[in-house]
């Protein structure tokens, strides 16, 4: 692994201004000091998953290993039998209008299509489409910037993590962990805390979603 993890540094406090946002959204009224709990747990349930993954990713212990047993042969006929209609967070691309579709070619991964605004999958591993789901919400949602593809696949990835975590979707961490290695700069480092408010922010287009 690369020097630079050694010195990958981030300051995350619960209080911190990356729930803004969020925090605007609490309401006058009887109901306020609930609303305050509500999103105090929010917060604090997301940052756990945030401090472990990077806790994880800080220590080095992110191991190269191969994903291709997904695609093997034996896969094939369980790819080509799944409804995406049943995917986890379908309803989104419904809400914003994405086309999703299977590929025909059998060891693709998924890609969104900011273009045709689609998202293509070419697996059943579940958190490949919810990677390409938040590539999609983060594209569609306001102030959306593109600064580098690294930058957009540590957005993807880490809403990819909390949202499998928070709806008990199962995922291998190590496949998150090299993804985010690979992908790892100083670009990375300097914009970490970004990086996490806007997944914050993505994080929390889902949750209203699903409460729809």
């Amino acid at each position: 692994m690369d020097s630079i993890h050694n010195e990958l540094y981030y300051n995350i406090f619960y209080n911190s201004t990356i729930f803004n946002v969020q925090n605007t959204k609490i309401q006058n009224g009887n109901d306020e000091n609930i609303k305050k709990n509500e999103i105090n747990g929010i917060e604090k349930n997301f940052m756990k998953i945030i401090n472990d993954v990077l806790s994880t990713f800080k220590s080095n212990n992110v191991k190269s290993i191969s994903i291709m047993s997904f695609y093997e042969n034996k896969y094939y006929n369980r790819f080509k039998n799944f409804n995406i209609k049943k995917l986890p967070f379908i309803e989104i691309t419904e809400y914003l209008k994405i086309k999703v579709y299977k590929s025909n070619r059998h060891r693709d991964l998924g890609t969104y299509y900011h273009n045709s605004n689609s998202i293509m999958i070419g697996t059943d591993y579940l958190p490949v489409f919810i990677h390409e789901l938040a590539h999609a919400v983060d594209y569609n949602l306001k102030k959306y910037e593109y600064k580098s593809i690294d930058y957009s696949e540590w957005i993807a990835e880490l809403s990819q993590i909390v949202l499998c975590e928070i709806y008990n979707i199962q995922y291998y961490k190590s496949n998150s962990l090299n993804s985010l290695d690979m992908h790892f700069n100083n670009f990375i480092n300097d914009n970490l805390n970004n990086i996490i408010k806007r997944v914050y922010i993505i994080y929390e287009y889902f949750r209203n979603c699903m409460k729809k």
